[in-house]
């Protein structure tokens, strides 16, 4: 019976290490999405590629994970308000370089909205 709660314990210790391998395909959830940080990603990307775009923009952040890969890889998931008025419903796929790598900018890789 010991080494039964042993063994289950042990699992449980290795799942609370390894939580993130567990998650689907290796990405991380934050938990509370709609920060700062994550309304100044969102809003580089939109604007980086739809330069066309005028007024007053605000981001409401919807989901945000992250994944470390060679760098750090964020997904948002955003709502675009133009003036007060629902624009568009965004993701974003951006890649965000370790520090240190020479001409470290952050690039986005996908942006679809609809």
């Amino acid at each position: 019976m010991a080494a039964l709660h042993a063994g289950m314990l042990l699992i449980g210790l290795l799942a609370s290490i390894c939580h993130e391998s567990f998650q689907a395909g290796g990405w991380t959830e934050i938990k509370e999405p709609d920060t700062y940080w994550c309304r100044a990603m969102a809003e580089f990307a939109y604007r980086s590629k739809k330069r066309h775009i005028r007024g007053s923009l605000i981001f409401f952040i919807t989901q945000a994970r992250y994944k470390v890969v060679a760098g750090t890889e964020y997904q948002l998931g955003f709502i675009v308000f133009i003036n007060d008025a629902l624009k568009e419903k965004c993701i974003v796929k951006m890649l965000i370089p370790p520090i240190g790598t020479p001409g470290r900018k952050a690039t986005v890789t996908k942006l679809w909205c609809r």
